[in-house]
This record gives structure tokens, sequence and C-alpha cells, in this order.
């Protein structure tokens, strides 16, 4: 019972990570990019500290004082000038091909397979949108194909719907064909009608 349990242990998915770097494209230089700015920002707070504890240990006048708070300020309000840019770069090209994605896939569910999603220059994740562009095309040519085939059949049926009332069967079976082939194409009207509608073809 045991050696069951394990087999069956091993054969499930593990949700740990074994890797910090899932996509080195991104993580790398992103990772590099904040340490740079960490160190950067770290020098110049430091410095910027070492001058302010300069004055508050040296006050002879009330100008020093002043010096005191200019310095202060000019110390951390650059810090968070440049944070708040960098985040809204950061954001901004991050966020922005995932909102257009979640409005693609939006777009999708409600039938539509002819939007496609285009990455902007300088966005992250491009890769990912080439991506889901690919499926996205791979998805609308079979669908499409599907309801080329499902066209198709429904005119054959309606050439066999024809035969039979040219045919010398009795009226009754006649109907009931007729009555089989209408349910058959009943549901066949149906299929992929959601997507093909947005394409302009007529059920």
């Amino acid at each position: 019972m045991s050696e069951i349990m394990d087999e069956e242990k091993q054969a499930l998915p593990s949700n740990r990570r074994r890797h910090y770097f899932i996509d080195t494209e991104i993580q790398l230089p992103l990772t590099l990019g904040l340490i740079l700015i960490a160190t950067v920002e770290g020098v110049f707070v430091g410095w910027g500290l070492s001058r302010i504890i300069h004055f508050a240990f040296d006050w002879q006048s009330g100008r020093q004082i002043a010096e005191f708070f200019a310095f202060l300020i000019a110390t951390f309000l650059p810090m968070v000038v440049i944070n708040f840019w960098l985040s809204a770069w950061f954001t901004h090209r991050m966020i922005g091909p995932l909102s257009r994605a979640r409005k693609a896939l939006s777009s999708i569910v409600d039938g539509n397979l002819e939007c496609e999603i285009i990455p902007r220059e300088g966005d992250f994740l491009r890769h990912y949108l080439e991506d889901v562009n690919a499926v996205l095309k791979t998805l609308k040519r079979l669908i499409y194909r599907d309801y080329q085939y499902v066209q198709e059949t429904v005119e054959i049926l309606n050439q066999c719907r024809d035969k039979i009332a040219e045919s010398g069967l009795p009226e009754e079976a006649k109907k009931e064909f007729q009555k089989l082939l209408s349910q058959a194409k009943s549901r066949l009207s149906i299929v992929n009608l959601h997507f093909a509608r947005h394409r302009g073809d007529k059920p």
C-alpha cells in the first residue's frame, strides 16, 4: 500500500519552483537593473547622510540649520521622484502588454477571432504576446476550417433532401427522411456560429 502511495506522489506534479530564474530574458536584466539602481541610490543617500550628519554636529549659525534641511530635502526628494518615475516606466512597459492581452482575450471570449495583439517598441513580454498571437491564428484557422466543413456538409444534406423528394419512396418514408435531415442541419447550424458570425459569414 505504501509503495502505491509513493508512486502516486511521484506521479503528481510538484508546485514547488525548482529554479528562481524562470525566464532569464526578462528576469536577468530586471534583476541587474534593480541592483544597479539600488547601488547608485545607496551611494547617493550615504553621501547625503554623511553631509547631513556633518551639518548636525557643526551648527554654529541659523544659516547652517537652513542648509541642513535644504540638504536633507535635496537628498531624499530626488530619490522619491526618480523611484516614482522608474516605477511608472516599468509598470507601463509591463502592464501595457498585459492589458492589451486581456482585452484581446475578452474579445475572443465574445467570439471575435479577428483581433491581434500588437506589441509596442520597448514593451516587456513581447515573445509572450507573439506566442498568444500564434495560438490565436491556429485557433482561428481550425475553427474557420471546421465551419467551412459544416457549410459543405449542410449543402450535401440539401442535395440529399432534393434527391429524396425526387425519389419514388412512399410519402411516409420521405417525411421521415426529411425530418432526420432537418434535425441534422439544425445541429450543424450552431457549430462554430459563435465565432464565425464575426467574420461576416451567414449561417
